[in-house]
């Protein structure tokens, strides 16, 4: 939820990444479908979704308008290989545009019948299947020189879509690039580590425990709404959409938690970040891994005593042995993380013995977390 700047290790990962991954456009060996080009056009164009599958180029791309704002024109053409033995249609243009919705924050259902249409690409009209949801959103899928071709498009008309082969991609190339460097440059910059907290922070007062309590709680219910969705998947549709927090309500409520970590603890912006992730996420792996986070009078006593503990309020706490060893099972993890990200290689063994640590350290701190809930007061 924080934004930081990305350390220099990663930043040149980063590039190498992005070197190889132009590199592997610039030499797909299957045509990739983009809209003919048009001044009516919304911009910026760029690259946009691509899949690898075991090294494998599966699926490519082109976005057309601005991907990080809810309003406004966005179209987006992806080429893929078509799943083996799968019938992609029209359920799979239905999950696209769930997650769009949901993206932009828009609780609407997609529950409308598919239809028949055409594409146009290269000129003729291809058959074609169309999904809608509301006024705004539609996707439609063709086959094209056995490729499975998609464009899920907003506030733009169906009529407007000419579909042609990409000769050069090196304008979406080039767009990616500089809508990347343009978004990174918003971060702020890197506070010093013994910086305390900003004057802002006294000026705008927050409740504590419930800024932290409130965050919590949306990410608690945000992970076990998506639980329960990858276990509906295939099943009935209706039902399964996320009816949580809106997306664009974390950021405010992550700030109001990390505001509120450094009044309580005297940490600088960037320690308070930190407490504030890493409670978090010790109580939504809880949620996943822990049987007896299911019961009401155990969970609330878990979540109280985690706030108590990580903002700093108290140390003495019942599950205080288990919070020691979320400490290191949480420092196991992202060390583990941050080397990967900073490039670092690693030779197979190292990989199963940083496996082995992680799994170790997580088997200690559940283990712990066990002992506290079978030893928990009745009253």
């Amino acid at each position: 939820m924080e934004l930081m700047p990305p350390s220099p290790e990663w930043e040149e990962r980063w590039e190498r990444l992005q070197i190889e991954l132009d590199e592997r456009i610039r030499s797909c060996d299957w045509p990739l479908l983009a809209l003919a080009e048009s001044t009516a056009l919304p911009g910026p164009r760029m690259l946009g979704d691509v899949s690898i599958t075991n090294g494998e180029l599966r699926e490519v791309g082109f976005s057309y308008g601005d991907p990080m704002r809810s309003g406004g024109p966005l179209i987006q053409v992806q080429t893929a290989s078509i799943p083996a033995g799968r019938d992609v249609w029209p359920d799979d243009l239905r999950d696209l545009l769930e997650q769009e919705l949901d993206r932009i924050g828009d609780r609407s259902d997609v529950d409308g019948p598919a239809e028949d249409t055409r594409l146009v690409v290269e000129g003729a009209g291809l058959s074609a299947v169309l999904v809608r949801a509301g006024a705004r959103l539609w996707a439609a899928r063709c086959v094209y020189e056995g490729r499975q071709v998609t464009v899920t498009a907003r506030d733009w008309e169906l009529d407007g879509i000419r579909l042609v082969k990409v000769t050069d991609p090196e304008v979406f190339l080039s767009g990616r690039r500089d809508y990347m460097t343009a978004l990174r440059s918003r971060v702020p910059a890197r506070p010093s580590d013994h910086a305390g907290p900003p004057d802002h922070a006294s000026e705008q007062p927050v409740d504590v425990a419930n800024a932290h309590r409130t965050l919590v709680r949306a990410c608690l219910e945000q992970t076990a709404e998506f639980a329960s969705r990858s276990r509906d998947r295939g099943r009935d549709r209706r039902g399964r959409r996320f009816r949580g927090v809106l997306p664009e309500r974390y950021g405010d409520m992550w700030d109001a938690a990390v505001r509120a970590q450094m009044r309580l603890s005297d940490q600088s912006r960037e320690e308070a970040n930190a407490a504030v992730t890493a409670l978090v996420n010790q109580l939504t792996q809880l949620q996943e891994k822990a049987v007896w986070f299911a019961d009401e009078r155990l969970r609330e006593a878990a979540v109280t005593e985690t706030l108590l503990y990580w903002s700093g309020l108290t140390e003495r706490v019942r599950s205080r042995p288990a919070q020691r060893s979320w400490h290191h099972a949480w420092a196991v993890r992202t060390t583990g993380l941050a080397r990967q990200l900073g490039g670092t290689e690693a030779s197979p063994e190292e990989l199963r013995r940083r496996h082995r640590d992680i799994r170790s350290a997580e088997s200690a701190w559940l283990d712990a977390w066990t002992t506290w809930a079978t030893t928990f007061p009745e009253t």
